[in-house]
């Protein structure tokens, strides 16, 4: 973030200590006002944007970009192994993920995670029509980047240039498959876990990278 009337200077803990105490409001506001550009890019969970008053908003009509994971099995089964594997499930190269041993699943849990994630899409989907905002729905897939950091689909790069009203550019944003891998063969009871899944309704999004058992 580079201001005009300020040094720019890194998230490092400077930017925290000046906005001590501060609401999120206040720390939108001074953005809104001190930055020097046209465009000023935002990331807020769909709780924390809900934690600023509706008269902000509807003040600055800011573009809302609603960005979504919509295989919420995959996102579930994700989260799952970073819960099995620890501090250190995301350690190393993210551009070459490596197939993990696999292991066992609660299905139960798994299906209760997909259900959060699955109602956090429609929150995000919806939260902009609350405050009257202009939305672009965007999914994670669509924003997956190359080895150097570059939107792959050259598209959705137009789209959200095109969206937020800036010159066409390269955007970047470092978006790679942490579990690129069959399902079978990473969850080892995937006997039991699939005609649940399949029972629920979710068996269009098992398949994403292929089933190896068959």
């Amino acid at each position: 973030m580079r201001f005009d009337r300020y040094e720019p200077v890194a998230w490092d803990g400077t930017w925290r200590e000046r906005f001590k105490g501060w609401t999120k409001q206040q720390v939108l506001e001074f953005y809104w006002r001190e930055t020097g550009y046209d465009t000023v890019g935002f990331k807020l969970l769909v709780n924390q944007g809900e934690g600023i008053s509706d008269s902000f908003w509807r003040k600055h009509q800011p573009k809302v970009i609603a960005l979504t994971r919509p295989n919420v099995i995959r996102t579930a089964v994700s989260e799952l192994w970073a819960w099995h594997q620890g501090p250190d499930a995301w350690a190393g190269s993210a551009e070459q993920p490596t197939r993990p041993t696999a292991w066992t699943v609660d299905a139960q849990k798994l299906l209760s995670l997909a259900e959060n994630y699955k109602a956090h899409n429609e929150h995000i989907e919806q939260w902009a029509s609350w405050f009257g905002l202009e939305s672009l729905s965007v999914t994670y897939d669509d924003i997956l980047t190359d080895d150097d950091g570059y939107l792959l689909d050259a598209s959705v790069n137009d789209r959200l240039c095109e969206y937020l009203n800036v010159e066409p550019l390269k955007l970047r944003a470092g978006i790679t498959k942490r579990l690129p891998f069959a399902l079978d063969n990473i969850i080892s009871n995937w006997n039991e876990v699939e005609p649940q899944l399949r029972d629920k309704g979710y068996g269009s999004l098992l398949d994403e990278y292929g089933l190896e058992r068959g």
